[in-house]
C-alpha cells in the first residue's frame, strides 16, 4: 500500500517531523486511475509503489532539505 511505503520512507530518512501525510480520496482525479498525491502545488496522479522511491528522491526530499 502507498501510504506504508511512504511512512517507511519518511522514517528511514528522519524526517517526520518536516512533513504532514494525509490520506484522502482521489483529490478529485478518480477518472485517471491509480493513486494521485499532492505534493506542495502539484498533484501527481497514477501514482504505483514501485513510483515512490524515485518519486520521494526527486519530489519531497528536496523540499524537506530547504
Amino acid at each position: 500500500m502507498i501510504i506504508d511505503k511512504l511512512l517507511k520512507l519518511v522514517a528511514f530518512h528522519e524526517i517526520s517531523n518536516h512533513l504532514t501525510l494525509k490520506g484522502s480520496f482521489c483529490l478529485e482525479q478518480c477518472s485517471k486511475g491509480g493513486v494521485s498525491i499532492r505534493i506542495g502545488d502539484d498533484l501527481l496522479t497514477g501514482v504505483k509503489c514501485e513510483d515512490l522511491p524515485e518519486l520521494f528522491e526527486a519530489k519531497i526530499l528536496p523540499m524537506v532539505r530547504r
